[in-house]
């Protein structure tokens, strides 16, 4: 059965959609192509030949959603329609003029819900640079008029308008739109976009951007560049908040559980089962041996169950509300207990002869079949490093009910591993809630699953 997904944002609790179906017309300047997306599985496959648009179309929808208009308006296309599951539909059309017309480029946006109609535009607005600022910037050029240049290159006479269009990537484009509809787009849904080059963090320049301390020349620690690394250093981070959640957690119910207990006394001694008590004594000793063989906690020698020895109805009553205690303090390591348990099986059934751990101290380890370690995560193969940053995006980095756009999975991927792709998104999707549209030429990716896949077809007229 599929359902509506219900999120809550600053204006109240809202319907997050979820795309039913997607339909682009123009895109490359020359295909139109329409699919729907599998609700039910919430996980499509689109395929076409390389030079088809693939990765041009799921970069459209992920622009499209993040209100990115620059790079809406760098990708070719005419309109594109999104459907929703609730009926609702989102139109968005290019509009681009010629030189000699007075109206600005801009996108059109129409949207649909049920009986409310709302359209408005984004205009696209080249800003003037000082004049005297063009010659600079393109020295082939030769100003021969207040507002005419000469060409030393093409030996032509340009305009400015001429010049602002042709060389508009170095002067700088706005994009006007009122805040209440950005606000609007971004509500639809979540989305994230998972591109093909996965292995180098984009946040270099934030990250490893050095300067010598005997000059100006700027390089970078290249280590510090490869995803892997800034992966497990985010994972200290995610363990390392969770443990301070839980210090705190414990800090008051400890604080507060003598006089808990007392009140518990006071009203009489309940009647509890103490076959029960044992039951989640062994239940909590299983979690905790769970939580340290993943990272999370550290071991521990002692065991609840020495808690159990001589136990009467006082002990009984005493050990029942340090279980919910307990209970409401492991409760803290819930979710990332499961994500990180599904990460470490899916990409541990992936390596051969090496194991991926995880603790809090270093983040990511890699032991070795002979006992020894990595010195460093980013010496796994390509492989290893790409299915290892793609698990990681859809487990850590995706929110629940979002719609993530995957490029080319298969890279640097064995065979083996292409096949096995499809079942450990299944899993992720059942844990998460995620959908996905996944983009692919590979057909071990899809390994036989035909009911997910749609071929991209180019369409004359639609």
């Amino acid at each position: 059965m599929v359902n509506k997904l219900i999120s809550v944002n600053r204006y109240g609790v809202v319907y997050i959609k979820r795309i039913s179906k997607v339909l682009v017309k123009g895109l490359l300047d020359q295909y139109n192509y329409a699919f729907n997306l599998s609700l039910e599985s919430r996980i499509t496959m689109i395929f076409a030949p390389n030079g088809s648009g693939k990765t041009k179309l799921l970069k459209l929808i992920n622009a499209l959603f993040k209100n990115d208009f620059e790079e809406m308006y760098e990708i070719p296309f005419s309109e594109i329609h999104i459907s929703f599951m609730d009926n609702c539909l989102l139109k968005v059309m290019k509009v681009l003029n010629d030189e000699e017309s007075e109206e600005k480029n801009y996108f059109l946006y129409e949207f649909k819900d049920k009986e409310v109609f709302t359209k408005f535009k984004v205009g696209v607005v080249t800003e003037l640079p000082p004049l005297n600022s063009i010659t600079r910037r393109l020295p082939f050029l030769r100003r021969i008029g207040p507002k005419e240049w000469f060409d030393t290159i093409y030996n032509r006479r340009l305009g400015l308008n001429e010049i602002l269009t042709e060389y508009e990537s170095i002067f700088n484009i706005n994009y006007i739109l009122d805040d209440q509809y950005k606000e609007m787009i971004k509500s639809f849904l979540n989305i994230h976009y998972i591109e093909t080059n996965r292995l180098h963090d984009k946040r270099i320049s934030s990250y490893e951007m050095r300067r010598h301390s005997y000059g100006n020349e700027a390089y970078y620690d290249e280590d510090e560049s490869y995803t892997v690394n800034l992966i497990s250093e985010e994972i200290k981070r995610l363990i390392s908040n969770k443990l301070n959640e839980f210090a705190s957690v414990s800090q008051k119910l400890d604080s507060t559980f003598p006089t808990r207990l007392v009140s518990q006394m006071k009203n009489g001694k309940k009647s509890i089962d103490v076959n029960s008590i044992y039951v989640k004594l062994e239940e909590l000793d299983a979690y905790r041996r769970k939580l340290a063989k993943i990272g999370l906690i550290d071991n521990q020698e002692d065991s609840f169950k020495s808690l159990t020895e001589n136990l009467d109805e006082y002990i009984a009553n005493v050990l029942a509300l340090y279980i919910k205690d307990t209970e409401e303090k492991f409760q803290i390591f819930e979710d990332l207990e499961r994500r990180i348990t599904l990460f470490l099986d899916i990409l541990n059934s992936r390596y051969k002869d090496k194991e991926l751990q995880i603790n809090k101290n270093d983040g990511l380890n890699i032991k070795l079949k002979n006992g020894r370690y990595l010195k460093n995560i980013n010496q796994l193969s390509s492989g290893e490093q790409h299915t290892l940053v793609l698990n990681y995006n859809l487990l850590f980095e995706s929110r629940p009910n979002t719609l993530v756009l995957i490029d080319e999975p298969e890279i640097s991927l064995h065979m083996e591993w292409q096949q096995s792709f499809l079942d450990d998104l299944i899993k992720i999707t059942k844990l998460t809630n995620l959908d996905f549209i996944v983009a692919t030429h590979s057909p071990d990716i899809m390994n036989g699953n035909f009911e997910i896949c749609v071929g991209l077809d180019h369409m004359e007229s639609y």
